[in-house]
């Protein structure tokens, strides 16, 4: 279950659209009460925090 809350929350984060939403708010909405737990299992799956995938999507290089 968290896998796919997870790839949820990277597909958020990705999107342009998004990009002016806080990452707690979508820990939430993709099913995380704790933003400390989401972080630590972010990192853990995706090697980078989502504030760090969120700044390689703005900046490319």
């Amino acid at each position: 279950m968290n896998e796919l809350r997870l790839q949820r929350a990277l597909k958020l984060l990705t999107e342009s659209s998004a990009s002016a939403r806080l990452i707690s708010d979508i820990a939430l909405e993709v099913g995380f009460s704790d933003v400390s737990h989401f972080n630590r299992l972010f990192r853990a799956r995706f090697c980078d925090s989502p504030r760090g995938v969120r700044c390689a999507r703005r900046d490319p290089s």
